[in-house]
């Protein structure tokens, strides 16, 4: 998932979704794979993440989330398992149908109000259509 590009609403310029993304453990699944993996992104810098990826004939289902509470300027902000992101995608005629969710349970914290909730709709929408372009 490394150089993945996404526009930045509040800075107004091309960013990287994530600074850097390694695997470190991966391990199949019926259908699928399950991966552990190492993602640097701002503002939570270094953090583990939890992939599980299942693709049947003409579907994939991703499955993404935090098993480790994610920090925020060093405050831990968000508990284990409150960043999630799922992708859905099924063929549909000659088309590929995507549906993408994601969501952070996190405390409301007046400094970035809007700001976090565009900024991740952003990153949502920039990685399912990273997704769409894999699946082509």
């Amino acid at each position: 998932y490394n150089h993945i590009p996404y526009f930045s609403e509040s800075k107004q310029r091309w960013e990287i979704l994530f600074n850097d993304a390694h695997i470190v453990n991966k391990k199949e699944i019926d259908n699928g794979f399950s991966l552990d993996i190492n993602l640097k992104m701002d503002p939570f810098g270094a953090f583990d993440a939890d992939v599980i990826s299942k693709q049947f004939d003409n579907e994939l289902v991703f499955f993404f989330t935090n098993p480790q509470k994610l920090r925020v300027l060093r405050i831990p902000i968000i508990p284990p398992g409150n960043m999630l992101c799922t992708v859905y995608a099924f063929l549909y005629e000659d088309n590929w149908i995507i549906y993408g969710t994601g969501g952070i349970l996190a405390p409301n914290i007046p400094i970035f109000g809007k700001k976090a909730e565009v900024s991740f709709i952003n990153r949502i929408s920039t990685f399912c259509r990273y997704m769409i372009s894999e699946i082509e």
